[in-house]
């Protein structure tokens, strides 16, 4: 895989595809095609890819996922775990082995998987704010099977407004500490060394310096 080939592939594939299922009366709602950032991938602003996705009145754009984080990717989630198994069934010893199984596996997945691979990436956004941006959370079990044989499967979960709150607010605060560290970075004098000598240690600001937070703080 290559830039030309997943340009290619979103060009030729992937976007006709979404336009061909997507209800026509909505073409024009934003709809987000996830990808995550291997460097085969094309840019989120890729002309081509925007082109395509915008043609005929269409909004459809790329956006890489969060590097690093695995958990907030629907085809790590679910999709994967199906092709992952195929390894205890089958035993392809060709690529074009290998693509008939994961061609097989996307046909036999059921909106009724997708549906709850799609709750599970919510209970972990819920989670990851809950923990101000941490992985170390334990996700809650809804029990979707018992939903679903109720006939209750929710498509969406709520959020409560102070959890969202708190987030923001987590947010707020990282982005100031940054700041504030690019500013500490900037005011330090840079070593000067010679040949043949180390360089002298940065020196350290006097504790009585004014403080380079902004006002509002």
């Amino acid at each position: 895989m290559n830039r030309t080939l997943a340009r290619r592939m979103l060009v030729t594939d992937v976007i006709p595809a979404i336009k061909a299922k997507w209800p026509q009366d909505q073409k024009a709602t934003l709809i987000r095609i996830e990808q995550d950032n291997a460097r085969p991938h094309v840019l989120e602003e890729d002309a081509e890819v925007l082109a395509a996705g915008r043609a005929d009145g269409w909004n459809i754009r790329l956006k890489n996922q969060p590097s690093q984080s695995p958990d907030l990717n629907c085809l790590d989630l679910g999709y994967f775990c199906s092709i992952q198994s195929l390894q205890s069934h089958t035993s392809p010893r060709t690529t074009e082995d290998l693509i008939k199984e994961v061609e097989l596996t996307f046909a036999e997945t059921t909106a009724e998987t997708l549906n709850k691979t799609f709750l599970t990436l919510q209970l972990v956004m819920k989670e990851i704010m809950t923990n101000e941006g941490r992985n170390n959370y334990r996700l809650p079990r809804i029990h979707k099977d018992k939903l679903i044989n109720a006939g209750q499967l929710p498509t969406t979960l709520m959020c409560d407004a102070e959890i969202l709150f708190s987030a923001h607010s987590a947010i707020a605060m990282l982005s100031v500490e940054q700041i504030y560290a690019e500013q500490l970075r900037a005011v330090q004098p840079r070593p000067v060394s010679c040949a043949g000598q180390r360089p002298s240690p940065p020196q350290l600001i006097p504790q009585h310096q004014p403080s380079l937070l902004p006002s509002a703080f």
